[in-house]
């Protein structure tokens, strides 16, 4: 059965998905990474509102995650060598700009705006150090 994914697109989106890495997407996992998008194309406004989602840094990053994440899994690169693509200085974390590299080469239609991409860092630096190391790549993606 064809799904229209290569063997890599797969792999890396259950890696992604696998949000504990114990190998197996879990019910709350698979909601998680996934509700945002369906939120996004399906719900009402007054759905969002009653989600507590609506208009939050949280929500806009996930959004905008999720649009890096599918034009990611297209590119057919897995995560590990994308990283090292971006990771110009071989220090094994990328800067900002780095990752700001990362979205040029994407071309997001519509781009995200400058709020947006600072919302997306901030979530993907999850220790706030101002780098993106790895695993912090890896689990956003």
């Amino acid at each position: 059965m064809d799904i229209g994914l290569s063997r890599s697109q797969i792999v890396n989106l259950i890696f992604a998905i696998d949000a504990d890495g114990d190998g197996a997407i879990s019910k709350e996992e698979f909601e998680d990474a996934f509700k945002p998008v369906y939120l996004s194309r399906t719900a009402t406004a007054d759905e969002l509102k009653a989600a507590g989602t609506e208009g939050t840094d949280e929500y806009v990053a996930r959004i905008a995650l999720a649009r890096i994440g599918r034009l990611v899994l297209q590119s057919d690169t897995p995560i590990v060598e994308l990283f090292a693509l971006l990771d110009k200085d071989q220090s094994g974390a990328l800067s900002h700009s780095d990752f700001g590299s990362l979205l040029g080469k994407l071309k997001l239609d519509p781009a995200l705006e400058p709020r947006e991409i600072e919302l997306v860092l901030e979530a993907v630096d999850k220790n706030h150090d101002g780098t993106i190391d790895l695993d912090e790549f890896k689990s956003a993606f």
